[in-house]
């Protein structure tokens, strides 16, 4: 599947937990791009500069710890809106700590909590055969 892994982060660095999952996901025949997000980008910058560029994806894997989460809020519902029948995925700190919250968020699909890397490669195993293919707890 083609995946593309949203890093909100105003520093733009290394992240070893996207690092470790999008290695997982490679060895598994998946494509992965990537793409950092300032968490303090307006929906309409987000949606004039970035949204044309990111649709097209058979899956969406968003980070986001707890300062980023508000912008994670804001543009999931606009990545669902040019992607509907993408997997849109939650992972992080956030949805780690606070996963009623993070899975509550419109236009989610799943939320990762805690270590993500079999968990994600098994539920794009489960998605590559249709959005309505049994998941896991």
């Amino acid at each position: 599947m083609n995946l593309l892994f949203i890093y909100i982060s105003e520093w733009g660095t290394f992240n070893y937990g996207v690092a470790s999952i999008s290695a997982v996901l490679k060895q598994a025949g998946h494509s992965i791009s990537f793409r950092y997000i300032d968490p303090g980008i307006s929906p309409a910058d987000f949606k004039k500069d970035l949204l044309g560029k990111i649709s097209g994806y058979d899956g969406y894997l968003i980070s986001s710890v707890t300062d980023s989460f508000e912008c994670a809020k804001t543009i999931i519902p606009l990545i669902r809106e040019v992607s509907p029948q993408s997997a849109i995925i939650l992972g992080g700190i956030h949805a780690t700590i606070a996963p009623e919250e993070a899975i509550a968020v419109d236009g989610i699909t799943a939320i990762c909590i805690g270590e993500g890397e079999y968990a994600i490669n098994e539920f794009f195993q489960h998605w590559s055969n249709g959005p309505t293919s049994s998941v896991f707890d």
